[in-house]
């Protein structure tokens, strides 16, 4: 793993894994697994969001993913949406980070979701998740989840 390196001075302190991202393993294999990391969440009776910024690796058929669920598995558990809801990004063309939010208010039964500031829409709410978690190959930054007030929905 690469160091930062200040006026010649290595500094661990600095590098990758400490600036809080998380990498996943990447391969030549064409479409990998994707490990999958996974929160236990109850969620709150009121409107909340997961948000996460996700950088896909430049392999064939790599995407990174934010999601709910209901099962325990961890690897490519988001991508086949039967346990729950995912919102997959791929490689995009400028290369840079692609923010994914999936809002939930239970009291409306509605949830929603929005990739690079553009929403998807709404759509039923059918899932009490027990899991929020990402997965993917590629880089994983700011997962972060949050109460809202219901028009944050």
């Amino acid at each position: 793993m690469a160091r930062w390196q200040e006026q010649g001075v290595d500094d661990a302190s600095k590098d990758f894994m400490n600036a809080g991202c998380a990498p996943s393993e990447r391969s030549d294999v064409a479409v990998p697994p994707h490990p999958t990391a996974l929160l236990p969440f109850t969620p709150p009776a009121t409107a909340w969001s997961v948000s996460m910024e996700g950088w896909p690796a430049v392999v064939q058929g790599a995407s990174v993913a934010l999601g709910l669920t209901t099962s325990a598995v961890t690897m490519s558990k988001l991508e086949n949406g039967k346990t729950g809801a995912w919102l997959p990004t791929g490689v995009v063309d400028d290369g840079t980070w692609n923010r994914m939010a999936i809002s939930c208010d239970p009291v409306a039964q509605v949830m929603s979701a929005s990739l690079n500031g553009v929403s998807l829409g709404p759509c039923p709410m059918k899932l009490k998740p027990r899991y929020l978690g990402f997965e993917g190959v590629g880089i994983l930054d700011n997962f972060v989840v949050r109460k809202r007030g219901a028009a944050a929905v």
